[in-house]
C-alpha cells in the first residue's frame, strides 16, 4: 500500500496546489519574488492541504492494496490456510491511527510555525515592486505620485517625469535617468540625476532647481493588497478562545441580555467551537475512512484499479460533504457542536465496523 499512498499523495496534493499557482506565478513577476521564496511560500502551506490529501491517499492505498490481494485471489488462499481477514485489516489500521496522530501533532505544533512564517511571506508579496510594475513609455500611478520613463531596463530608467503630490503645491520633475535603490521599510527610493524641479507657489510665483542628484522615497504601504493571513492558533489556543466566547454567552444570558444580542454570541461561540472540532476530526479522518475502505477493498473482489479510484474519489466526497452539511446545523442548534463535525467519523467508523463485523462471520 505504501506505493500507491505516495503516489496519490503526489498526485491529489499536486492538484489542490495548481488552485493557486496563477497567484504565485503573477507574484513572481509583479513583485519580483524569486522562485525558491515561491517554494518556501508554498511548502508553508502544505499542512492545510496535506489534512485534505492525506485521508484521500489512505483511501487509494487501502481499497488499492486489498483489492488486488482480492483479485488475485490472494483472499481465498489467506482463508484456507486458516488465517482471519479481520487481521489482515490491522496492519492498516494501525498504519492509519499513527498517521492520524501525526497530522493532529501538525496542526497542533507544526502549522501555527509554519502559518506565521507564511503570513510574513505573504505581507512581503503585498508590497509591489515598482520597478516590476513600471514599463516603457506609461504611467503608472504610486500614492501621491505619478512617474512616466521613456525607456525602463530594469532597475534603471531613462527620461524621467515625476510629479509629486504630497505637498500643497504639486512638484514637477524632470531627470535625464532614475533608478530604483532598495527597498527600506516598506519604501522604495527613487534616486534621480541630472534634472529639474518646476513648482508653481502659492503667491502666484514658479520656482525651478536643477540637481545633478535627488532622491525620492516612495511609501508603498498604502498599494499593498490584504495578504489574506491565515490563522496561526494552535488546537489549544482554538480551544481557549471557544471557552471564551460561551462564557461571554453564559454570562449574558445571567443579566438577561438583549435577544438578539444572547443570538449573536450563541453563535459566535458555536462557530468557535466548531472550528475546534473541525480541525481536531479533520487529522482523525484517515483512521475511520480506512476502517471503512479495508473491507471494502476485499468484499470489492475483482474490482480494478479504475474501480479503487473511483471508490476512494466517492468515499472522501461523501465524508466532506457530510461534513460541510452538518456545520450549518450545528451553528443554527439543530445538532450539538461537540457532536456535528465527528458525525462523519462516527458514521463511517461504524460501517466500517459492520463490515469488518461480516468479513469475521464469514471466516
Amino acid at each position: 500500500m505504501l506505493v500507491p499512498f505516495f503516489l496519490g499523495l503526489a498526485l491529489f496534493t499536486g492538484i489542490f496546489l495548481l488552485h493557486g499557482l496563477y497567484e504565485l506565478t503573477e507574484s513572481v513577476i509583479t513583485h519580483g519574488f524569486s522562485f525558491p521564496r515561491m517554494l518556501m511560500l508554498v511548502a508553508a502551506g502544505l499542512p492545510e492541504t496535506l489534512f485534505l490529501t492525506t485521508p484521500m491517499a489512505a483511501i487509494l492505498a487501502v481499497l488499492m492494496g486489498y483489492g488486488r490481494l482480492a483479485a488475485d485471489n490472494e483472499l481465498t488462499a489467506f482463508r484456507v490456510a486458516g488465517f482471519s481477514l479481520t487481521s489482515l485489516v490491522l496492519p492498516a489500521l494501525i498504519a492509519s491511527l499513527l498517521l492520524s496522530g501525526g497530522l493532529v501533532g501538525l496542526r497542533h505544533y507544526g502549522q501555527p510555525a509554519l502559518a506565521e512564517f507564511r503570513n510574513e511571506l505573504l505581507r512581503e508579496m503585498a508590497l509591489p515592486s515598482p520597478e516590476r510594475l513600471l514599463t516603457a513609455e506609461s504611467y503608472l500611478d504610486l500614492g501621491p505620485y505619478t512617474i512616466y520613463a521613456g525607456e525602463v531596463d530594469g532597475a534603471e530608467m531613462y527620461d524621467v517625469y515625476l510629479e509629486d503630490r504630497s505637498e500643497d503645491q504639486p512638484v514637477d520633475i524632470f531627470a535625464r535617468s532614475g533608478r530604483w535603490t532598495e527597498e527600506v521599510a516598506d519604501k522604495y527610493v527613487l534616486l534621480l540625476q541630472n534634472g529639474t524641479m518646476h513648482q508653481k507657489l502659492a503667491d502666484g510665483g514658479f520656482r525651478r532647481i536643477s540637481f545633478q542628484k535627488q532622491e525620492v522615497e516612495v511609501d508603498m504601504r498604502g498599494m499593498a493588497a490584504a495578504p489574506g493571513e491565515e490563522d496561526a492558533a494552535s488546537l489549544r489556543d482554538l480551544y481557549s478562545r471557544a471557552a471564551e466566547k460561551r462564557q461571554n454567552y453564559r454570562e449574558a444570558k445571567t443579566e438577561s441580555a438583549d435577544e438578539e444580542d444572547l443570538r449573536r454570541l450563541q453563535e459566535d461561540y458555536r462557530s468557535e467551537m466548531l472550528e475546534f472540532h473541525r480541525e481536531l476530526a479533520l487529522p482523525m479522518a484517515p483512521f475511520f475512512l480506512v476502517l471503512v475502505s479495508a473491507p471494502l477493498g476485499m468484499l470489492a473482489q475483482k474490482s480494478g484499479k479504475a474501480m479503487g479510484f473511483v471508490m476512494s474519489l466517492l468515499i472522501i466526497f461523501s465524508y466532506y460533504v457530510l461534513m460541510v452539511l452538518l456545520e450549518p446545523l450545528a451553528v443554527q442548534g439543530w445538532i450539538h457542536y461537540n457532536l456535528a463535525l465527528w458525525l462523519p467519523n462516527i458514521a463511517f467508523g461504524g460501517l466500517g465496523t459492520i463490515l469488518l463485523y461480516r468479513l469475521w462471520r464469514g471466516k
